[in-house]
């Protein structure tokens, strides 16, 4: 695992035990970076485990459940301890949608935006420290958070609502860490094939691609910005 006195990039994703999150942290160890990833359940993501048999040091998986305010307390002092800099971090954990209007219930939109938005605020706080200037923060949105695009109906209210809270969340955090220049972006990754979506139109692979090379070409002027995965701006 690289430090401040190593070379090459290292970069921390979390939700990393599958779907896009384990693609992210593939296509990062594929190009020769170190990552560390996380997750809820170390001992149970077979995949990253298998990862870290094949790639040795250039792998560190840790435990973070976006909804556990210790787990962000003690990732932070474990990466701080070991003198980790981050040159990307990527937020892509996430959970379900929500009920559908006539079962809503504070309960489901409380998980929700929990995961979301305020796990994706607590992730930056605990990441900010350990970030080089210059680096990148991704924080995993969707189209649905787009409040000019909120013009037709589905079930996932609760979802939508707290999508648009990290997109806010992103600005506000643009600005905030403007003066060490580190790109803070919300992204959405598009309609992927997953375990958790059975009906999207593109693959982990075609979508991180696309994603990475996004944010290969990202400058401080598309800081705060509601992107698509190939870069074009998603209204607000």
């Amino acid at each position: 695992m690289k430090t401040k006195d190593a070379t090459g990039q290292t970069v921390i994703i979390t939700g990393s035990n599958r779907g896009i999150g384990l693609g992210w942290v593939k296509h990062y160890l594929n190009a020769g970076d170190s990552v560390v990833a996380t997750c809820r359940a170390p001992a149970e993501a077979t995949d990253l485990i298998a990862l870290k048999e094949e790639y040795g040091n250039k792998l560190l998986i840790e435990q973070l459940d976006l909804s556990n305010e210790e787990h962000f307390d003690r990732l932070g002092e474990s990466l701080a301890r070991y003198n980790v800099r981050i040159d990307i971090a990527i937020n892509n954990a996430g959970s379900g949608s929500g009920k559908p209007f006539g079962e809503w219930d504070s309960e489901s939109f409380a998980i929700t935006f929990e995961v979301h938005t305020i796990g994706s605020a607590l992730f930056a706080q605990m990441v900010t420290p350990l970030l080089n200037d210059g680096a990148k923060m991704v924080l995993t949105s969707s189209g649905v958070g787009s409040i000019t695009r909120a013009n037709r109906q589905n079930e996932m209210d609760a979802y939508a609502i707290a999508k648009a809270g990290v997109n806010m969340l992103a600005r506000r955090l643009s600005v905030r860490l403007a003066d060490r220049n580190i790109v803070v972006v919300a992204i959405t990754p598009g309609s992927v094939l997953t375990g958790m979506n059975p009906n999207g139109t593109i693959s982990v692979e075609e979508s991180v691609g696309l994603m990475s090379s996004t944010l290969d070409k990202l400058t401080m002027e598309e800081s705060g910005s509601l992107l698509h995965n190939n870069g074009t701006v998603v209204p607000w």
